[in-house]
């Protein structure tokens, strides 16, 4: 698909942030919960080699840094969440959304090893807590960006087809404009990387690479 150019307005340093979604043990470190969904450690390269760079790139530039997080309590389960986390994750098969055997599935529970980050935030970062795919449902991440000036968010983390896209619609949803980093975001295959990539150009923003981005903002 054809890129549109990125209007200068987009992804100014001055007002914009990088949303780093659910970069924490359990869904990138070896020994975590999902680990098992990503079997050639793809993921970890990604925060690794290129995710962790970027980052220091944007603060350089001035760009405020937002680790959005995923936490799990047995509260934030409800009936219709725990009929999915068990089609995706079979294990058991009582009724109930606080099932002991749910939740000692559970990614991220909070206060967790699990639920803590992968990467070291720095001074200034900001932490933005969630218990559902779009880092905007049920939090205060709108009205925090809003009063730091945040106009554009630069979108990046895992998994692309869950909280990273799901984040990015919500994100043009509340009237921000969006870039997906799609070279900062993975997904478990090239055609799950398509189909958001795809969605997001077409409809909800652009897509760039880390690099174009540095090259813009003069690193």
């Amino acid at each position: 698909m054809e890129r549109a150019e990125l209007p200068a307005e987009v992804a100014e340093p001055r007002s914009s942030a990088v949303l780093v979604v659910d970069v924490q043990n359990d869904f990138i470190h070896p020994d975590g919960v999902r680990a098992p969904s990503w079997p050639d450690g793809s993921h970890r390269e990604m925060v690794e080699r290129r995710l962790a760079p970027f980052l220091a790139g944007a603060r350089r530039a001035g760009v405020r840094v937002v680790w959005v997080v995923m936490e799990q309590t047995p509260e934030s389960v409800s009936a219709a969440n725990a009929r999915m986390k068990r089609k995706m994750y079979p294990r058991g098969d009582g009724p109930e959304p606080g099932d002991a055997d749910l939740w000692a599935a559970a990614a991220c529970r909070k206060g967790s090893w699990g639920a803590e980050l992968y990467l070291t935030p720095e001074p200034g970062d900001l932490l933005s807590p969630k218990s559902r795919y779009s880092a905007f449902v049920r939090t205060d991440l709108e009205e925090r960006l809003r009063r730091e000036g945040v106009t554009s968010v630069l979108v990046t983390g895992v998994v692309m087809s869950q909280c990273v896209e799901s984040t990015a619609r919500d994100a043009y949803q509340h009237d921000f404009d969006v870039v997906l980093v799609e070279d900062c975001s993975a997904a478990r295959s090239p055609d799950e990387h398509g189909a958001t990539v795809r969605a997001i150009e077409q409809s909800f923003g652009w897509v760039r690479g880390a690099g174009a981005l540095l090259e813009a903002w003069g690193l």
